[in-house]
């Protein structure tokens, strides 16, 4: 069971088995990413980027679906700092320790002073973990997006909202997708705005685009009654392949042209993808429903996918070097195929172990 808050009051919830599938899969997503570039052969590994490249878009519109269309009251908002924002800031810095531990572990050469940068907020990091500042800066201005967008939406003249989604639109797809188009036509860059629409936002990987899959997903959940009228299963499905051949055309041709940029966040095309597999996934909810054990199994990994994001990089680099050493592999489909299996099996398998402890469940795991 979930437990919202709607008009100052506490609600409980039947569990969603729709969100739970689309956090498995974006988790899934996200391995797939990380280990197909080292094994899988070059013609093919569009495809697989492109299907990574939806894993955090998922997770962020998952955020605005979930968190956004909520009454920040004055004793909701203390709940959401203590039970959210709070945790989520401890979980960064505990995170940034382990990290560095590891880091040494496998002889990286990043300086100490690199994690200390990073646990300051002063240094965007490498790898995975950018994610962890990137939604930290989103929780800081998610009760105050809230209220502004409630705010705006109950007046009678909505051009005032209209101007801000205007121009996050404008500066955080159409400008960057524009750039993207120059660089693979004259191989010059350089095209950004000065704008940026970012509440708390932290610019990493895109930059303002985060704010916008935050309010596509409060968008799908304050309007989910119009939506479901307007836009069934076969027509999100539909917009979902269509995009993603599209994105998937569009990053050939860039690595045509040797323009070698993997994930494209704020590429018009991924949002329109992300969008539409979201959709596509939670009118799923209502066939879940009905499948009792798959919806337990969707729930029990859901709630792990956390966990999972923060480990499998590491346990992923642990399973490349044995199978590089020990059995003498590089690449190749069936080296991803078990690699992905193993990766997100050992995970899960150690999220699994440290949720058992309490201080690990809550501080590390965000597990509630």
């Amino acid at each position: 069971m979930d437990t919202t808050k709607g008009e100052g009051k506490l609600i409980v919830q039947k569990r969603d088995a729709a969100l739970d599938c689309i956090r498995v899969v974006a988790i899934l997503s996200v391995i797939v990413v990380h280990i197909a570039p080292s094994t899988v052969p070059i013609p093919q590994l569009a495809v697989f980027q492109e299907i990574g490249s939806l894993g955090v878009p998922l997770f962020v519109i998952l955020t605005g679906y979930l968190m956004v269309d909520r009454d920040y009251n004055s004793d909701y908002l203390l709940r959401f700092i203590q039970r959210n924002l709070l945790p989520m800031f401890i979980c960064l810095e505990l995170w940034n320790v382990i990290w560095y531990i590891l880091d040494r572990i496998f002889d990286s050469t990043e300086p100490a002073r690199y994690y200390l940068k990073i646990a300051l907020f002063l240094q965007v990091p490498k790898g995975p973990f950018w994610f962890l500042p990137m939604i930290f800066g989103l929780y800081l201005g998610i009760p105050l997006t809230s209220y502004l967008l409630h705010h705006f939406l109950a007046m009678k003249s909505h051009a005032y909202l209209y101007i801000l989604m205007g121009c996050l639109l404008l500066t955080g797809t159409l400008i960057p997708t524009t750039n993207y188009v120059r660089m693979i036509m004259s191989g010059r860059s350089g095209l950004s705005s000065v704008l940026e629409m970012n509440i708390f936002g932290v610019n990493a990987w895109g930059g303002s685009v985060w704010m916008l899959y935050l309010l596509i997903g409060f968008g799908i959940q304050h309007f989910s009654s119009q939506l479901d009228k307007r836009l069934s299963t076969p027509w999100c499905l539909t917009g979902f392949v269509f995009s993603f051949f599209a994105l998937l055309l569009f990053h050939l041709w860039a690595r045509s042209r040797r323009v070698d940029e993997s994930f494209f966040y704020t590429n018009v095309l991924v949002i329109v993808c992300s969008t539409f597999l979201f959709l596509a996934l939670h009118k799923l909810n209502g066939l879940l429903t009905g499948l009792p054990r798959l919806s337990y199994c969707l729930a029990r990994v859901s709630k792990l996918s956390f966990g999972v994001y923060m480990l499998h990089f590491w346990i992923f680099r642990a399973l490349s070097s044995m199978a590089h050493s020990w059995f003498g592999l590089d690449t190749g489909y069936f080296l991803f195929v078990v690699l992905v299996f193993v990766c997100y099996l050992g995970s899960l398998v150690s999220v699994w172990v440290l949720s058992y402890i309490p201080l690990f469940r809550k501080w590390l795991l965000l597990m509630k």
